[in-house]
């Protein structure tokens, strides 16, 4: 297994007060997080610099410290996916810098 760093800025999580009223909390900011892979599969998620959530209206949030495993939050197979095309675009502009 081996780690990638991915910038991630458009999490959504939802919290559920009683069982009945679901609030949705968008990330705050821009993030690097850090992806265990097994291959080509995300394993796990670390908030490399932590991740914080907030309600529109800033009534409720939610903060994950620095370091922080959140890959129960993460959309894994998503982050996979973006994970391989900038990997594809990194190799179009190495194949672009040599032609030059």
């Amino acid at each position: 297994m081996f780690g990638k760093a991915l910038t991630v800025s458009d999490m959504v999580i939802t919290a559920s007060i009683n069982d009945g009223i679901n609030i949705e909390m968008a990330q705050v900011a821009p993030v690097v997080v850090t992806c265990v892979m097994d291959g080509s599969v995300v394993k796990q998620v670390f908030a490399d610099e932590g991740i914080e959530f907030i309600s529109e209206g800033g009534l409720l949030g939610v903060e994950y410290k620095r370091g922080a495993d959140i890959t129960e939050i993460c959309d894994r197979k998503a982050m996979a996916k973006q994970i391989r095309a900038n990997e594809e675009e990194n190799d179009e502009m190495k194949v672009l810098g040599k032609g030059s």
